[in-house]
């Protein structure tokens, strides 16, 4: 469920380079649309919590929600994370059993030629949401990483389109939402 990001610069964009390590990702999450009603942000608070225990270290979870795949972050809004803009669209690649694979692997950058060479096919996604919530010991404790959080959590709003930050009266103008229109 959890796992070290892909990217050492999405550890490095919460508190810097120097306290990437206090970042972890939460990267899995599937839960039957069977289960009962708030499944899964009770799954979520329960493994934050034990991760709390098991990773006392760890100070924040990144998390994405993949709009290509028609998610947008409800389960995160509900949990409490703060919505932190979005990800650049990205190329992935089909390999030959059809499943997806993220262009980079096991810490290497998979090339276009290299993807080519072993039969994965390219394949264009969407900008991903990404999310943000603090694992703090105290009300203290939370107030202190929001203030060394690199992101302006309490003063910025974020285009819901492009996902850039914009301050809070500023008059934003999107070029995707023109470019939509």
């Amino acid at each position: 469920m959890f796992a070290t990001p892909c990217s050492e610069a999405v550890r490095a964009s919460v508190f810097g380079e120097e306290y990437k390590d206090l970042v972890i990702e939460l990267h899995r999450l599937h839960i039957l649309d069977v289960t009962p009603k708030n499944t899964e942000s009770w799954f979520i608070s329960r493994c934050l919590k034990l991760l709390k225990e098991d990773k006392p270290r760890v100070k924040a979870v990144i998390s994405f929600a993949d709009t290509t795949q028609g998610h947008n972050g409800t389960i995160y809004q509900a949990t409490n994370f703060y919505y932190i803009g979005k990800t650049s669209p990205a190329t992935f690649y089909l390999d030959l059993d059809g499943r997806l694979r993220h262009p980079r692997q096991n810490g290497v950058n998979i090339s276009k030629t290299k993807a080519k060479e072993m039969g994965w096919i390219p394949t264009k996604r969407q900008a991903k949401n990404r999310y943000l919530i603090f694992i703090a010991n105290s009300k203290r404790e939370k107030k202190q990483l929001i203030k060394n959080c690199k992101y302006d959590l309490l003063n910025s709003y974020w285009c819901k389109t492009c996902g850039k930050q914009i301050e809070k009266d500023m008059t934003h103008i999107c070029k995707q939402q023109i470019q939509e229109e």
